[in-house]
């Protein structure tokens, strides 16, 4: 019977150590070898398993939504209830958030609260050599991207910098982000990065192009294609999409091969990529085009807002704005216009 016991170890020479593998250097090595199987199996399990968001600051919805009276071309504000609650007397209005609404009069922004009265006076100035030119971003999680002097920061919803103006561009164009998940995307030079609430640079600069912060993901753009990063910059998703979007839900608008779809958080199709445009999810719906009109998805895919508008957009607060037939009007879940109140 043969003995299947392992060898004794060699003995040690007084001047040199054999650089030869034994038999049992060959079983330590097989076991380094199997350790290192393990780990890999490991590291491959975190590359594809879901990243876990930052903590984010609770956004305050404000149950106000931004309006255009046609008449005046003047803009304000109603409520769920479609009663006008800030009247139409501002040259644009933008978003209310965190009790702050974004408005811009006589070439500046500034912020108003509910009751319509200024809350952050209008400093912000606007380039009135560009039309879509702005100067100033709607609150989200206690924090707005202002512009001033051509450079962007952050203020509070006191006006008062929390990052003071840093970040420039060509011709004072936005070159911040708005914060999600503790993230906000900035250009410097041509490339992107990200910074945090305190203004530090946590992913350097070096993406063509940056979304915002999604469930622990943003989209950046790298050699022409798309791909998913982690808030500490590394690639989750590789760059395989031709478009992409920001993740809601578990969702995010993908492109592949000119088309539009939907994704989950392991890049996998969970909505086949078939429409000429789409927008992200938001209340669990998402807007589309199917390539002479706009319609609204459900998670499953089911159109459950038939294609008729010439624009949509996605919903907040139970209200979506949409344009149909050349007006422009807010819809609610059922595809109903309720704002301009329709007339009876």
């Amino acid at each position: 019977m043969n003995d299947t016991s392992p060898p004794p170890p060699p003995a040690r020479s007084a001047t040199r150590r054999s650089t030869s593998p034994t038999p049992r250097d060959g079983g330590r090595l097989w076991v380094l070898f199997l350790g290192l199987s393990i780990l890999a199996t490991g590291a491959a399990a975190w590359w594809i398993q879901q990243p876990t968001p930052l903590p984010t600051v609770k956004e305050s919805r404000d149950g106000l939504f931004p309006f255009r009276d046609p008449q005046s071309n003047r803009h304000g504000y109603f409520n769920a209830q479609s009663r006008v609650v800030i009247p139409a007397r501002f040259d644009h209005a933008d978003l209310f958030r965190d009790g702050r609404g974004l408005v811009e009069m006589d070439g500046r922004a500034g912020y108003i609260n509910r009751s319509g009265d200024w809350a952050i006076t209008p400093q912000f100035e606007l380039d009135l050599t560009f039309a879509n030119d702005i100067a100033a971003r709607p609150f989200w999680g206690g924090r707005a991207a202002a512009r001033q002097g051509g450079v962007w920061g952050f203020i509070d919803p006191q006006g008062h910098w929390l990052i003071r103006p840093r970040f420039k561009g060509l011709d004072g164009f936005q070159v911040v982000g708005d914060f999600h998940e503790r993230r906000a995307w900035f250009k410097n030079g041509e490339l992107y990065g990200f910074i945090d609430p305190e203004g530090q640079t946590v992913v350097e600069p070096q993406y063509q192009y940056a979304n915002d912060f999604g469930e622990g993901l943003a989209a950046v753009l790298v050699k022409d294609q798309w791909g998913f990063i982690d808030p500490e910059g590394r690639m989750r998703l590789r760059p395989d999409f031709d478009g992409a979007g920001v993740f809601t839900k578990g969702l995010c608008p993908a492109k592949r091969n000119q088309q539009w779809g939907y994704i989950n958080l392991r890049g996998e199709w969970i909505i086949e990529a078939a429409f000429p445009q789409a927008r992200g999810f938001s209340e669990g719906l998402a807007p589309v085009f199917n390539g002479t009109h706009w319609g609204y998805l459900d998670v499953q895919g089911t159109m459950v807002i038939r294609p008729q508008f010439e624009n949509a957009y996605p919903f907040d607060q139970g209200l979506a704005p949409v344009v149909k037939n050349g007006q422009s009007m807010h819809i609610n879940r059922d595809g109903k216009r309720v704002w301009p109140i329709a007339e009876k």
